[in-house]
């Protein structure tokens, strides 16, 4: 079966606004309503996995490359988390802190690692934190600005704390001084029962 991205997903049909998560894409104008009684109609609103997904853009995310995205992201993917629903994420985010995405059940869409970027501006700080139990996280590239030196030994792309039966997909770790990493917290700390699948690490 040929991959999709979530911007081509077909429109979600035959739904009633009971069955629409309250999301929004705050930069359009024409949507009906107001703060979180907005609802995501068309084209922008996907289902993933039988769920609605949840835009970003509904948190303050704005994906544009130069304003800073840190603080609407964790909000954007602590709503998600405990809302139970698919999060998507489009454009290039610039991050200045590393994002600390360990939720169990957490599911974060992009639209592949050419379309959907986490850009970290802060040196020798990792860009995100992956761990938790059932995660699927898919299309996407995480970088650094500036490429990192070796003297940045806590440039980390990525650090994966208590993994299982997760899924990593179609994932780009770019620039950092490791790609992957396991912190060395003893035994406690593994990746278990997780599919990788095309996993890409550039740019070392």
């Amino acid at each position: 079966m040929a991959e999709i991205e979530i911007s081509d997903m077909t429109a979600a049909t035959g739904l009633a606004d009971a069955d629409l998560i309250p999301v929004v894409d705050v930069s359009d104008t024409s949507q009906a309503g107001s703060g979180t009684n907005k609802k995501l109609t068309g084209a922008l609103a996907k289902v993933a996995f039988g769920r609605t997904v949840i835009n970003a853009k509904e948190y303050g995310v704005t994906g544009d490359g130069t304003t800073d995205d840190t603080a609407a992201i964790a909000t954007a993917v602590a709503a998600a988390s405990a809302a139970g629903r698919p999060l998507y994420f489009g454009g290039t985010h610039k991050i200045t802190a590393t994002m600390d995405w360990r939720l169990d059940n957490l599911v974060v869409l992009g639209d592949g690692p050419l379309k959907t970027h986490f850009r970290q501006y802060t040196n020798n700080i990792p860009v995100v934190q992956l761990g938790g139990d059932h995660q699927h996280i898919e299309g996407m590239r995480f970088v650094y600005n500036t490429i990192q030196t070796t003297s940045d030994t806590l440039a980390n792309v990525c650090e994966f704390t208590s993994a299982y039966m997760g899924k990593y997909s179609r994932l780009r770790f770019q620039d950092g001084y490791r790609g992957i990493y396991l912190p060395q917290t003893g035994a406690t700390n593994s990746i278990f029962s997780c599919l990788f699948e095309n996993i890409q690490v550039e740019g070392f």
